[in-house]
């Protein structure tokens, strides 16, 4: 606790209380000696609830920051775009899309839709949303399906208003769907797909092994018969 100059800070229970109190006394030379004291208590019980209010202030405006956080924001020219997923989490394969909101010193930005092109990259691979706007001004969206968890970029080109537009950010991360599943988690089409690809090369090499074998049982028997025919003439 900082002390103020010529300050002495006490804690004390009155006389006829069980509260404690937290007194201040403050002190001047330069006034008279009746005047000289003043002290300000108050009680523990009271600087608690304070304590806890702030607290709680605190708790509910990170929990209120926190689902944008999902979303990347940047600045082009006197603009301010905002672009994320539609559906957060975002899960394989469910119907989601990337929106995008476009403002200027806070006012929202129409007739965008046209001007702005949206690229959803992954992996080597880019996907062409297609911008409507929404019933939300300043905001549109483009559907798309996500297939595949990790990682995926949107590139945002074109024109706002005589501004030109060419940035690429990452959005939240796309989540296989077992991280809400429940009781039991269900594979995904990616683990079905390679599922079937691995049974396909097991089968594969087991006819392998099986016409070898059925080749080699085959030449052993036409050696034994000839062996046999042999001996006989």
């Amino acid at each position: 606790m900082l002390v103020p100059r010529n300050c002495t800070v006490n804690a004390r229970a009155p006389a006829h209380s069980t509260s404690l109190e937290i007194c201040v006394q403050d002190g001047d030379n330069s006034v008279s000696e009746s005047l000289s004291r003043v002290g300000i208590c108050v009680p523990w019980q009271k600087l608690r609830r304070f304590f806890v209010a702030i607290v709680i202030t605190v708790m509910c405006t990170c929990l209120s920051v926190m689902p944008s956080l999902a979303h990347v924001s940047f600045e082009e020219g006197p603009y301010h775009v905002v672009v994320g997923w539609v559906n957060e989490p975002v899960i394989v394969g469910e119907r989601n899309g990337i929106t995008v909101s476009v403002s200027e010193d806070g006012v929202p930005v129409n007739g965008q839709a046209t001007s702005l092109e949206i690229t959803i990259k992954y992996a080597g691979r880019t996907f062409l949303g297609n911008l409507t706007p929404t019933d939300v001004s300043g905001v549109y969206e483009a559907e798309i399906y996500p297939t595949v968890q990790g990682q995926y970029e949107v590139q945002v080109t074109g024109l706002i208003g005589n501004t030109k537009v060419d940035k690429t950010v990452a959005p939240e991360e796309v989540l296989p769907g077992k991280v809400l599943q429940f009781p039991e988690t269900q594979p995904t089409p990616r683990e079905l797909q390679l599922f079937i690809v691995d049974l396909e090369n097991r089968i594969r090499k087991t006819y392998v092994l099986v016409a070898a074998s059925s080749i080699l049982s085959l030449l052993a028997i036409g050696g034994l018969v000839f062996i046999y025919f042999r001996r006989q003439s």
